[in-house]
């Protein structure tokens, strides 16, 4: 929960620091209008106030640092399973939990955890992990809804390809002669 706000806190910071970039932004425009209308002036009459000018660019460009030095990007670290990794591994947890669920509909004397427990390990052993950087990687993309939703999202749309692919082979075996 302490992340969670944490994280707000953060992206509340950015925002403020972006309405502050496009402000300055617009601040900028006009101080390069009075800029050149100054030279102008400078020209005819020989004065200039640099100083007073000079002071809002370096302002500027400290308020654009600040802002993106909030942005991170999408990095993941590098003791964390990558995402598209990460979906795959997901995928066929789903799959096992699954078919630990059909076996025991069938046999009534298989536990349904314990069979799960194993297609897991099996599953963690052909993607070369193991269930403890599994459930690391889990946990660093539950306090990332953002990364951990593309990976649903690509997890949707590969059980959506192979329904389709299933359903394409079920009308060409049923066509009717």
């Amino acid at each position: 929960m302490m992340k969670s706000n944490n994280n707000k806190a953060i992206l509340n910071t950015c925002h403020f620091l972006f309405y502050g970039v496009v402000l300055l932004s617009y601040e900028f425009v006009e101080w390069s209008k009075r800029v050149s209308k100054m030279s102008l002036r400078y020209q005819q009459t020989g004065y200039h106030k640099r100083g007073k000018y000079l002071e809002k660019p370096v302002i500027y460009f400290i308020f654009s640092i600040l802002f993106f030095s909030c942005y991170n990007g999408d990095k993941v670290p590098s003791k964390i399973i990558k995402p598209k990794d990460m979906g795959s591994i997901m995928w066929d947890v789903m799959r096992a939990q699954s078919l630990a669920s059909e076996i025991a509909l069938k046999d009534s004397t298989v536990d349904v955890a314990i069979k799960t427990k194993l297609l897991s390990q099996k599953v963690f052993e052909i993607h070369k992990t193991d269930s403890a950087q599994f459930n690391k990687s889990y946990n660093w993309y539950i306090k990332h809804p953002d990364i951990l939703k593309r990976i649903f999202d690509s997890i949707y749309s590969q059980k959506q390809r192979e329904n389709d692919l299933e359903l394409k082979k079920n009308q060409i075996h049923h066509r009717p002669k």
